[in-house]
C-alpha cells in the first residue's frame, strides 16, 4: 500500500480523533515511539494532540530491529536501559507506531511491559490486517499481502527485502 503524503494526514487526523476517548494527561501519560526513523511523525502529532493544560505528552522512544535483523540484542538495550523504570513514574504509556506489519516489535515490548506492571495503550497509523499483534487503537487497516506498506517519504532501505 502505497502512503501519499494527503493519504498518511488524513489517517493521522482519523487517527487523532479515535485517541479523543482516551482518560489522557501529560502529567500521567508518555508518548513513546516505536521505531523512530519510521514513527517519528506519528509520535510527535499524538504528543501534540493529546496536549492539556497547555503541556504536551512527554515522548520517549524505542529502537526496534528491520526484518533482517535479530531482535535479542534490542531487546537487551531496552531491559539495560532506564526506560524501565521511567515508564513506571507515568499512570500509562502509548506505544506510537506508523505501521504495525507482523506485530512481532509490538509482541516483545508489551510482554517486557506487563512483566513489570507497567499499563499501556497500542497505536499504529496503519496495521496488517494479518498483523500478529492487533493494537488498541489503528487508524486503517492494509493488506499486506496485496500491497507492502510504503510511504512517500522513504528510500532504498536493504534492509527490506
Amino acid at each position: 500500500m502505497k502512503v501519499s503524503r494527503e493519504l498518511e494526514w488524513t489517517v493521522l487526523k482519523e487517527l487523532c480523533v479515535k485517541l479523543d476517548n482516551l482518560t489522557t494527561h501529560p502529567k500521567d501519560t508518555l508518548a513513546v515511539i516505536v521505531s523512530p526513523d519510521y514513527s517519528s511523525t506519528v509520535g510527535m502529532h499524538v504528543a501534540h494532540h493529546l496536549s492539556k493544560d497547555g503541556e504536551m505528552l512527554d515522548l520517549a522512544y524505542i529502537e526496534v530491529p528491520y526484518p533482517d535483523e535479530d531482535k535479542q540484542p534490542f531487546i537487551d538495550k531496552f531491559l539495560k536501559s532506564d526506560a524501565i523504570q521511567s515508564y513506571k513514574e507515568y499512570g500509562q504509556v502509548l506505544l506510537i507506531e506508523a505501521g504495525v506489519i507482523t506485530g512481532g516489535n509490538y509482541t516483545w515490548i508489551t510482554n517486557i511491559l506487563k512483566e513489570n506492571n507497567i499499563k499501556y495503550i497500542t497505536v499504529t497509523l496503519f496495521q496488517n490486517t494479518h498483523s500478529k499483534y492487533n493494537c488498541d487503537i489503528v487508524g486503517r487497516y492494509y493488506d499486506h499481502n496485496l500491497k507492502e506498506l510504503e510511504f512517500y517519504w522513504e528510500r532504498y532501505n536493504k534492509h527490506w527485502k
